[in-house]
């Protein structure tokens, strides 16, 4: 494993959750700007690298722009968290989709871009065809690969699919009442960014799911 890899690897892993658990986010993004700064000076030259480390580098810097971008948006700086998470979609392996996901949506939230606006329909179909086939391989037991596959298909217009993918995301992955509600508040705030009446209707439908799952879970707990 290429250095820079594993320092990243350790740096996510284990020194920026602790900061952020603690609401030190300019520390938190302060250490992933030392990792980043490492991985693109070693990804500046690919000849010296083998393919696999080459590969692992990339998929480092990706998650590492992502990781940035999560903590700027849990702080609220949303724009600067989409430029982040567009950075990072540069370096997004095709087993990934989290920095496609997240920029889509953040387009819509504070562009202000339509679900039907050519250039984030193309994104849409394209996120879409990448989720279900991971969802029908490794990601097939992780809720946040139904979810923002469900997620897509509400923004397509496609509300009975986007509920039979949450369905399926709750009997393989058993997601938690944080999980649930990280989704309905990604969801509440994608709906009012849009005007599309037909489309906010398929939203509140399937907050409304969510939220009564939500409410089981904590029941259950």
């Amino acid at each position: 494993m290429h250095k820079a890899v594993k320092k990243a690897k350790t740096t996510k892993k284990i020194i920026v959750p602790a900061l952020t658990n603690v609401k030190k986010y300019q520390e938190a993004r302060s250490k992933l700007d030392e990792v980043i700064a490492t991985l693109e000076e070693a990804e500046k030259t690919p000849d010296k690298l083998d393919p696999k480390d080459l590969t692992e580098v990339r998929s480092e810097l990706s998650d590492s722009y992502g990781m940035k971008g999560g903590i700027l948006r849990r702080e609220g700086k949303l724009e600067d968290a989409l430029s982040m998470y567009e950075k990072g979609l540069a370096w997004e392996q095709e087993d990934s989709t989290y920095n496609l996901s997240n920029s889509i949506v953040l387009s819509i939230i504070l562009k202000r871009q339509k679900p039907d606006d050519p250039e984030i329909l193309a994104k849409l179909k394209g996120v879409i065809k990448k989720l279900e086939k991971q969802v029908d391989g490794p990601r097939r037991d992780e809720w946040w690969a139904w979810a923002d596959l469900a997620q897509f298909y509400l923004l397509c217009g496609d509300p009975k699919t986007a509920m039979n993918s949450y369905r399926k995301g709750q009997q393989k992955s058993g997601p938690s009442e944080k999980d649930y509600k990280s989704s309905i508040a990604v969801l509440t705030t994608l709906k009012n960014s849009i005007d599309d009446s037909p489309m906010v209707i398929g939203i509140k439908a399937a907050l409304k799911h969510l939220k009564e799952a939500a409410d089981e879970v904590a029941i259950d707990y």
